[in-house]
């Protein structure tokens, strides 16, 4: 059995539920998304995430490999 989640699983939608995820609020999110700073894509004009996207981002900022 595939324990990996399936994609609507692992979605994150909107900027303030991307920021969440860091801690932070959309106002913090917003700008890093725009410059490509954390993962992110617009779908239908919304931004979205992979959880294990932000999750590896957290991980690789751990070792310091990137500024918060």
């Amino acid at each position: 059995m595939n324990d990996e989640p399936t994609l609507a699983d692992d979605l994150i939608e909107g900027a303030e539920n991307i920021g969440a995820h860091y801690g932070k609020g959309p106002r913090w999110a917003y700008p890093r998304l725009e410059k490509g700073e954390i993962p992110g894509f617009k779908l239908a004009g919304k931004w979205h995430s992979r959880r294990s996207s932000i999750r590896a981002d957290i991980e690789r900022r751990e070792r310091g490999g990137g500024a918060s």
